[in-house]
């Protein structure tokens, strides 16, 4: 087997007891879902057989769920496991002062989740279709939010969801090994092990039209669209392509993306971002950017976490969703 290179620093990873590899060079630890994506299913590896659902979501990217943007707010996740949150709340999307322990989160159209680190799920902001009736979950090790829905990803790699289902984007429940997930407006997308990708919801514009797609370890949607990063670095897209959201063809070297409204982001291994799609309030104006781990996209604007734990913004500020400076963030996990 060839040597496997570390996505972060460029070390060699080796195989350690529990399921995983583990590189090098800087300690950084890969599921053995990472593995298999990234060689071919059928790949042969040396590790014990256990990989937990989805660590390789996690793993693929270490900053997941540090930093997230809702349709006109924003949340970064403290190093003490605590929230910040900014931009409108009218319906208290915002109001995350209390919350701890938390991991991981993720914020929708008007609402917010916190994965906290016991495996449970916090939720606040509007619940009129039932989208923050979270908490009975257990052993959620990934979450994501949609306008009116939420996904949780169990460690067994069994997906749930909560909240608005008119397009059936909460008809998850026979999803078997799934390793990744992201909610866009009207539909869902789950990561399978072996780098396949599976889709419900709205499909109006193709969104959902990614059954072809192989090789991918995370995805990003937005309104109409969904685009898939795969473990070599490029990226795929599905769905509308009015002003250009999925003119990602020629992207190379990515190592998360992201979605908004009309737009999409993708961050480069070396610390730079890209982004394509509408612009007329400059949330693709991210050319200066740079030592960013860490994305998100609104739905009129981006934010990116920096190594240093600050936050970089682009985009409109009408509600102050850009009102972030002088956070630091977590940028460990």
């Amino acid at each position: 087997m060839a040597a496997l290179i570390c996505e972060i620093c460029g070390g060699k990873l080796m195989g350690q007891p529990g399921g995983v590899f583990e590189c090098t060079q800087c300690g950084m630890e890969y599921s053995m879902a990472w593995i298999r994506a990234k060689l071919g299913a059928a790949a042969e590896v040396k590790a014990a057989p256990e990989a937990a659902g989805a660590q390789m979501a996690q793993m693929q990217d270490p900053h997941w769920g540090f930093l997230s943007a809702g349709r006109m707010h924003t949340v970064g996740l403290q190093s003490d496991g605590t929230v910040l949150a900014t931009g409108l709340n009218i319906f208290g999307e915002n109001d995350v002062e209390d919350w701890y322990n938390i991991s991981a989160i993720a914020a929708g159209y008007t609402h917010t989740v916190g994965l906290r680190d016991d495996g449970t799920v916090v939720a606040c902001g509007l619940n009129a279709d039932g989208q923050c009736r979270t908490e009975d979950w257990t052993d959620i090790v990934a979450i994501a939010a949609g306008d009116h829905h939420t996904i949780g990803l169990r460690k067994d790699g069994v997906v749930l969801a909560a909240g608005q289902n008119g397009d059936d984007q909460c008809n998850v429940q026979d999803w078997r090994d799934i390793t990744a997930i992201c909610a866009g407006k009207f539909h869902t997308i789950g990561i399978r092990a072996d780098g396949s990708a599976a889709a419900i919801g709205y499909n109006g514009e193709g969104q959902c039209n990614v059954q072809n797609w192989s090789g991918v370890t995370a995805a990003a949607a937005g309104l109409y669209h969904t685009v898939g990063l795969r473990a070599d670095g490029t990226v795929v897209a599905a769905g509308s392509r009015k002003n250009h959201v999925c003119d990602v063809q020629d992207w190379q070297d990515i190592i998360a993306v992201a979605a908004g409204e009309y737009n999409t982001a993708g961050l480069r291994r070396d610390g730079t971002v890209v982004a394509c799609g509408l612009n007329e309030d400059g949330q693709c104006d991210v050319e200066g950017w740079t030592d960013i781990i860490a994305i998100a996209v609104g739905d009129r604007h981006i934010v990116g976490l920096r190594a240093d734990g600050s936050v970089v913004s682009a985009g409109e500020e009408v509600y102050e969703q850009r009102d972030v400076e002088g956070w630091q963030l977590q940028t460990k996990r």
